[in-house]
């Protein structure tokens, strides 16, 4: 893990990323490991149901692409 100062300042960062987002701070760690148990044991599944859920890249407006 590194820290980086592309992050706000006090923010927690590994490699540029926020590791937590306000919108979840109400979430016990508890809470965040069973998250993380779950996604583990089901990991294959999971990612079987995201494949089969993805939006074709020519359907979503340029604006809306991560990378805009």
């Amino acid at each position: 893990m590194s820290l980086s100062r592309r992050c706000e300042p006090g923010a927690p960062c590994c490699d540029g990323q926020r590791l937590a987002p306000t919108h979840l701070s109400h979430l016990t760690l508890a809470q965040v490991f069973d998250a993380l148990s779950y996604y583990a044991d089901r990991q294959t599944e999971i990612q079987q149901h995201s494949d089969r859920n993805q939006v074709p890249d020519d359907t979503v407006h340029p604006l809306a692409r991560p990378d805009a």
